[in-house]
């Protein structure tokens, strides 16, 4: 699982905020080489007869599947891919599901359509590829437009996932530091942050 992502640190805000302002503040922090924004949500699974599905399981989370953005032109998370392609920067309403999305929806292939919604609103995808992912839920990953598009989202996000310079423990524990103290100077509250260490450790513990 450690061996798709390709980011030191990421941070959740207390609310979304610009994409491109907070981009601006965390690339002129010393040590901070790239900054990504991203976008995940829970959908629900739209049948043939109109019934939508968020889940199977009390705690929310479990049997839920969560739609997710996959920036093709990134290199912060490579799907291990398993049939088809990956995303296309240029073509919209198209979707990779990783094993566990796969599962949700009986039956799908290659090239089949299928349809999530939130919201009331509801969304045909044309699935182009399948991914492996390991220790992960059932996500179905899109585009950032295609994302906005569903969600209605315009570009402010809360969650941004961040390079170093320097990839030590010590050091993205230096930066994380001082990115929380910029933000909050800039009146951006940090809700969460994890770096890749402390992901690693929590998965490995689970």
């Amino acid at each position: 699982a450690a061996s798709e992502r390709h980011y030191d640190l990421e941070i959740h805000l207390a609310r979304p905020a610009d994409a491109a302002r907070i981009n601006a503040l965390l690339s002129a922090i010393a040590g901070v080489r790239k900054v990504e924004p991203y976008g995940q949500t829970t959908v629900a699974r739209v049948r043939a007869d109109g019934l939508s599905i968020e889940g199977s399981h009390l705690d929310g989370s479990h049997g839920a599947i969560s739609l997710a953005t996959l920036n093709p032109h990134s290199n912060f998370l490579v799907l291990p891919m398993q049939a088809g392609r990956a995303l296309d920067a240029a073509n919209v309403d198209e979707v990779v599901l990783n094993h566990k999305a796969q599962a949700a929806f009986a039956a799908v292939q290659i090239g089949d359509q299928i349809s999530l919604g939130m919201d009331g609103r509801a969304a045909r995808l044309r699935v182009v590829g399948f991914a492996k992912q390991t220790m992960i839920g059932a996500i179905a990953y899109v585009t950032p437009a295609t994302y906005q598009k569903i969600t209605g989202q315009n570009d402010d996000y809360g969650k941004y996932r961040l390079d170093m310079q320097d990839h030590s423990p010590a050091a993205v524990e230096a930066v994380a530091a001082q990115i929380e103290s910029v933000l909050e100077k800039q009146h951006f509250y940090v809700s969460g942050k994890i770096t890749e260490r402390q992901l690693r450790n929590e998965v490995d513990g689970h």
